[in-house]
């Protein structure tokens, strides 16, 4: 497990689509603000997240920062509040792609499909 300078939180907001707003704060100077990145983004894969509509530049470019408190509210850089957020979603599994596809394949096919959420064509 990766050591960081501070602890971090992320915190999820759901949003209206199923998907989540992921955010963390980091507290202090700009020089270990790459770490709460690197926590986010470690966060998030572990969780069996991905990033919702990923810049095309990395993953990383879809991160927001937010500036709480900085320079221009704070006269200490260990007063600095910069919050990183950005929009996840569950990770689909290889199976549920499989099974989804087969069930919509069946269906369409003139097939009965059965299990969970299955209807049958008359």
């Amino acid at each position: 497990m990766k050591k960081y300078t501070q602890w971090y939180e992320v915190a999820l907001k759901e949003q209206g689509d199923g998907s989540f707003l992921a955010s963390v704060i980091h507290y202090g100077g700009y020089e270990f603000l790459h770490e709460a990145y690197d926590f986010l983004m470690s966060w998030i894969r572990e969780n069996g997240y991905k990033i919702k509509n990923p810049s095309p530049l990395g993953e990383k470019e879809s991160i927001q920062e937010i500036y709480l408190i900085d320079s221009h509210n704070a006269k200490e850089k260990e007063e600095f509040q910069t919050k990183l957020e950005v929009v996840i979603e569950k990770k689909v599994s290889e199976y549920e792609k499989t099974n989804v596809e087969f069930n919509y394949l069946s269906l369409h096919a003139g097939g009965h499909a059965t299990g969970i959420g299955a209807c049958e064509n008359s």
